[in-house]
């Protein structure tokens, strides 16, 4: 080594090639092929295209490459040899100049461990496009790139672990498309990226974990650049995922078309900048998905046709600060935006779909206008609250079918409230402040001149409510349920009143058949047609020809006889129950046309 440093020191711009270099055959077994603390050429380039080191481990640990350009494409690297569990290929700390750097197409090892750990590289492009790692962990930690472009698309990195944290991109852009990384662990915790843009698409994650292996994926407090983030298509594996605290740039973040698999996904306290956040049409998986604390800055934010799968979602906290927010035709389990903050921009959940748990908006702000129309399957919903939140603008939730309650209360409404063709189906039974709630609603709708609705939820209220009452006062509350639905019905006490106009008319015909005896069986139908017409007489008295028809029936009735006393009190009765009856019928008709 101190030879080689010597002639190099003499000779800083040599070049040094060793293409197509079979080493194999130059090593003894079980010793290293050792490059640790060498130097090259500080101007000239360095060529190991289409070496071969065979097995065992490659060192090249601290070595100092100069500022030509370094060449290891198609190299095969430390394969394990037959006295080793695995291979170590490492490069930590080595130096690389300002020249491209290239591994396109190298065989890094099999059943090796590959360390660039502490590396750093110069201005140049670094390419690891299509190189691979065959059932083994690949390391960068802490390493340094430079301004160039930095490639590791189509890398195939095994099933071990890829490390990538406390990495340092320079401002070239960074491009993984279509890489496979690590079947075990990826990890680019704390690392930088520059300003020229971060491509992960179509990226698999984890491809083959087992249920022996968690498959986690963690980009935790990493700093994203000024550039474009793109995870568009990338597919995660089954272990958590987690972009905890990271922060992102004024470039566009998108995810759209992801697939996360049966893992959590964690975006808490993430800073996603100034541009668009899209994640339309991802896949969440089977796992919680945890947002909260995030800010969303001033770009717009689309989830649109997102799936949340089957676990909790979590918005609490959540600051959308100006860009238009779209949730349409997601698809939730459990929503949860307690205490967000949405911008001045409109947001909507336009179609969207919630499962069988609870939505919760609870003290959340919205600046702009909120679409909630025409939301899927939430008959199946156990609560949807907005209890204590404000409206600045527009609150739309029409043509809405809920089998839940939806809680207004304490919330400030600054503009109109739709609530047209929205249905609250009545529960079997009613539960603690649901009373509270029914009379917002009642409020709402009597705001928008909407009486039909606004009695509905009256009706509703008065059932949560009547438990409070005594015992008596909840007969008589029932009571009024049953004959005129508080006021809302005309039919139904229609109905009664007829029902007790004929039940009166065959009181009548019987006691007039009992005193005297019809001699003909027409004589039948004619007693029960006076003692119609007597009963008709008692419902509407304060009708002239009612009063004259009164008298004449009850002569016909009881011909030259004393007139029994039980039917003047029958008659009384009947006309307290006809005037009720009556009254009742008119509130009716005076609730169905109100203005």
């Amino acid at each position: 080594k101190d030879i080689w440093n010597e002639y190099i020191d003499k000779h800083p711009d040599a070049n040094i090639d060793f293409s197509y270099v079979d080493f194999s055959g130059r090593r003894e077994e079980g010793e290293p092929f050792d490059f640790s603390g060498y130097k090259f050429p500080k101007k000239g380039n360095v060529d190991f295209s289409d070496a071969n080191f065979g097995k065992g481990d490659v060192n090249f640990w601290e070595a100092e490459f100069g500022k030509g350009d370094v060449n290891f494409n198609r190299a095969i690297f430390g394969e394990k040899e037959e006295c080793s569990d695995c291979s170590s290929v490492g490069f930590t700390g080595a130096t690389f100049g300002e020249g491209n750097i290239s591994f396109l197409n190298t065989q890094l090892g099999q059943n090796a461990t590959v360390f660039f750990d502490l590396a750093t590289f110069g201005k140049g492009r670094v390419s690891f496009k299509d190189s691979e790692v065959v059932n083994g962990d690949i390391s960068f930690r802490a390493v340094v790139f430079g301004e160039g472009k930095v490639g590791f698309s189509n890398a195939k990195f095994g099933n071990g672990r890829v490390d990538f944290s406390n990495a340092k991109f320079g401002n070239g852009r960074v491009d993984f498309t279509s890489a496979e990384l690590g079947h075990r662990e990826v990890i680019f915790d704390k690392a930088e990226f520059g300003d020229q843009g971060v491509c992960f698409c179509d990226v698999d994650f984890c491809k083959t974990n087992t249920d022996t292996i968690n498959g986690e994926v963690t980009f935790e407090e990493v700093t994203f650049g000024k550039g474009a983030v793109d995870f568009e298509h990338a597919k995660f594996g089954k272990g958590t995922v987690s972009f905890d605290k990271s922060s992102f740039g004024d470039g566009d973040v998108n995810f759209k078309d992801a697939k996360f698999d049966e893992g959590d996904v964690k975006f808490n306290d993430v800073d996603f900048g100034e541009g668009s956040v899209k994640f339309n049409d991802v896949d969440f998986g089977e796992g919680n998905v945890d947002f909260s604390g995030a800010d969303f800055g001033e770009g717009n934010v689309n989830f649109h046709g997102a799936n949340f799968g089957e676990g909790s979602v979590n918005f609490s906290y959540v600051q959308f600060v100006k860009g238009i927010v779209s949730f349409h035709h997601a698809k939730f389990s459990k929503g949860i935006f307690f205490g967000a903050k949405f911008g001045e921009a409109d947001v909507s959940f336009y179609g969207a779909e919630f499962g069988e748990g609870d939505v919760d908006f609870r003290l959340c702000e919205f600046k702009g206008n909120i679409d909630f129309r025409e939301l899927k399957d939430i008959n199946k919903l156990s609560s949807f609250s907005l209890r204590n939140s404000i409206f600045n603008k527009s609150l739309d939730m029409s043509d809405n079918s809920f089998n839940c309650i939806p809680d207004l209360t304490n919330t400030k409404l600054t503009n109109q409230v739709s609530l047209d063709r929205m249905n609250v189906n009545p529960p079997n039974t009613y539960k603690g402040g649901d009373g509270e709630r029914l009379c917002r609603l009642k409020e709402i709708s009597e705001d928008n001149k909407n009486y039909q609705q606004a009695l509905g939820f009256h009706v509703m209220e008065m059932r949560a409510k009547r438990h409070k009452l005594h015992k008596w006062d909840r007969r008589f509350d029932c009571l009024f349920d049953t004959i005129a639905t508080y006021g809302n019905s005309i039919t139904s006490p229609m109905i009664y009143l007829l029902c007790t106009t004929l039940s009166f008319t065959y009181i009548y015909a019987s006691m007039s058949i009992v005193e005297h005896a019809p001699a003909h069986w027409y004589d039948w139908i004619d007693r029960f047609l006076i003692g119609f017409l007597y009963s008709l007489s008692q419902v509407l008295p304060f009708v002239s020809a009612g009063r004259n028809s009164a008298n004449d029936s009850l002569k016909q009735l009881f011909p030259c006889e004393t007139i029994p006393t039980e039917v003047y009190y029958f008659s009384l009765f009947q006309g307290v129950l006809s005037f009720v009856l009556l009254f009742l019928i008119g509130l009716g008709f005076r609730n169905r046309f109100r203005l």
